[in-house]
């Protein structure tokens, strides 16, 4: 299984010509490009193959045991198709500097994700957005602050 390599926030922070979270920040500047993207399903886990392996050769020797174990491969099956479920609902803002780095934040709505999407590229083609904010609540999926680019888009 791949590692994931995704940022978790609760918000962005926009000053100036820059683009903060938790110790972090990108001057947009040097963004290169912002793209989004679902957020991939979770392949099988491979182990749970050799679990019910097992738990049908155990059938044989040792019902209880065999009949436990496939219950332990049953559970955690649907652990996992309960995480790939939720997966199906999030997706990336994948930011990308001029240096080859991204950032990969996880976004919950949609609709908010071209929100931000829309307001991201306003404040870059106006090269950043002065002396004021915008505060980008990811867990609320609200846009606020003091910025002017935030009238065009009525938020």
């Amino acid at each position: 299984m791949k590692s994931e390599n995704s940022i978790k926030t609760d918000q962005l922070l926009i000053r100036g010509n820059i683009i903060c979270w938790f110790e972090n920040m990108i001057q947009l500047s040097n963004v290169s490009y912002i793209s989004t993207s679902q957020v991939e399903a979770l392949e099988y886990p491979s182990y749970l193959i050799y679990v019910i392996v097992v738990g049908f050769l155990s059938l044989y020797f040792n019902k209880l045991v065999g009949f436990v174990v496939l219950i332990i491969a049953l559970v955690l099956s649907y652990l996992w198709m309960l995480k790939n479920d939720e997966r199906e609902t999030k997706s990336y803002l994948t930011i990308a500097t001029n240096s080859g780095d991204k950032f990969r934040i996880i976004i919950s709505d949609r609709t908010f994700l071209y929100n931000i999407l829309k307001v991201l590229e306003q404040i870059i083609i106006e090269g950043g957005v002065g002396e004021r904010n915008v505060t980008i609540s990811i867990l609320g999926c609200n846009i606020s602050g003091n910025a002017d680019v935030l009238n065009n888009f009525k938020m």
